[in-house]
């Protein structure tokens, strides 16, 4: 039998009660539910997950590098003139002995230059005592006095015809560096059921193909994080040993790049200053400034805010600067808005500008990513498997020749 029922109630038809079972709006607002409803269900799951990986594209210009095993070393040499440091005053005079840091970077016949561009030629020199002996060129005055604090430039050294020895002789210090390579992997793991229904009745139509995406991408945010946060050194898990790589800014730390700290106010000075301090490469040589987006808009305006006129038929403001010339360096302005996730990235990062020479960056690995698909935890004689994991796995590490030619500029904003 029908139901008798009066024009305009809920059960008569109304809109407001014909609403699919677990509809948010008969939820919120009280109203019936009608089973002949079908819920409405957009068939694609849409990918919000931000896209920015500029550091990732920057070093995949680059091959990695394949090591033998998860520890290396790589070594290199800096700048072989050294100035002639002080440990105590010196009185000057007609002649003079210089109590030095290091006897051993200065040689016989050696013109030294002193702050105030006097010469003065080395006699003698004394590694045991770490003691230079020094006279004025012939004709000229005394030697000056000098403060502990002076420091002192090596010109050149003066040959004499017919020489029967060499009285200047070079060799290159190194430094040695080392690092570790990380293994890292990500899987997912169906039931049998499981994949049944998600493949058969799952009202998304990209589910699985996205799943598998977003585990690839958790891989990629991975690797991007070791890049800049990664601590060289050992974690032990399930009384295993195994060790992590050490990122961009833990090796500038160690290194003693060039740090500066400073208010918006004192930020472009900051920042040329730590340009002007990181200058290792060539003239005109491309450097890259990460940073987050705002960051590199408040740098910008302090360059071009004050001097951008615009007129009446101008639709677009350009609030950015692509790149700054500044010295023998060219800094190209990379906005990495992936500083500002707080699942990756300490809140530091947000707020520093990471000044980077790339090509002295190199990833390395021991092995490259690989990924499959399993099925696992056979059960009885029959060999019958009951789940499906797919993984992608693999190693990465990071060389860091000369840090030195980095640094970080970190804002109190």
């Amino acid at each position: 039998m029908g139901l008798i029922f009066s024009p305009g109630s809920d059960i008569g038809g109304v809109n407001s009660a014909m609403n699919y079972p677990g509809s948010n709006y008969a939820a919120n607002y009280s109203h019936a539910e009608d089973e002949r409803m079908a819920r409405i269900v957009r068939a694609e799951l849409f990918d919000a997950a931000p896209r920015q990986f500029f550091d990732l594209n920057i070093l995949g210009l680059q091959s990695p590098e394949t090591k033998p095993s998860d520890e290396f070393e790589y070594a290199q040499f800096g700048w072989q003139r050294h100035p002639v440091v002080l440990t105590a005053a010196a009185s000057g005079g007609a002649s003079d002995v210089l109590a030095v840091v290091d006897a051993r970077k200065v040689s016989r016949d050696m013109i030294l230059k002193y702050p105030d561009n006097t010469s003065a030629i080395v006699t003698d020199v004394n590694t045991t005592t770490n003691s230079v002996t020094v006279k004025p060129l012939d004709g000229e005055p005394n030697l000056p006095a000098l403060l502990i604090t002076d420091t002192l430039a090596l010109e050149a050294p003066v040959e004499g015809d017919r020489a029967q020895d060499f009285s200047a002789y070079t060799k290159i210090e190194t430094t040695r560096n080392y690092n570790y390579i990380q293994l890292l992997s990500y899987a997912i793991n169906y039931g049998r059921l499981e994949l049944h229904k998600l493949k058969n009745a799952n009202v998304y139509r990209n589910y699985l193909s996205a799943d598998m995406k977003n585990m690839f991408d958790q891989y990629r945010i991975s690797t991007s994080n070791m890049l800049w946060t990664g601590k060289r050194g050992q974690v032990t898990v399930g009384g295993q040993q195994r060790k992590t790589t050490g990122g961009i800014y833990n090796s500038m730390l160690e290194a003693g790049s060039p740090q500066a700290i400073c208010d918006i106010d004192t930020l472009r000075d900051a920042f040329e200053a730590t340009v002007d301090n990181t200058e290792f490469g060539d003239y005109g040589e491309v450097r890259f400034a990460f940073a987050e987006s705002t960051l590199i808009r408040e740098l910008s305006n302090s360059y071009k805010e004050d001097k951008t006129r615009y007129t009446p038929d101008n639709k677009v403001a350009d609030l950015m600067l692509d790149m700054v010339k500044l010295g023998g360096s060219n800094v190209v302005f990379v906005p990495y808005n992936r500083f500002r996730d707080r699942g990756s990235f300490p809140l530091m990062y947000q707020n520093s500008i990471f000044l980077l020479d790339m090509k002295n960056i190199k990833p390395v690995q021991i092995w490259g990513e690989t990924s499959g698909t399993v099925q696992n935890e056979e059960r009885g004689k029959g060999g019958r498997k009951t789940e499906t994991t797919s993984y992608v796995e693999g190693s990465f590490g990071l060389q860091f020749d000369n840090p030195l030619s980095c640094g970080v500029v970190q804002v109190n904003r």
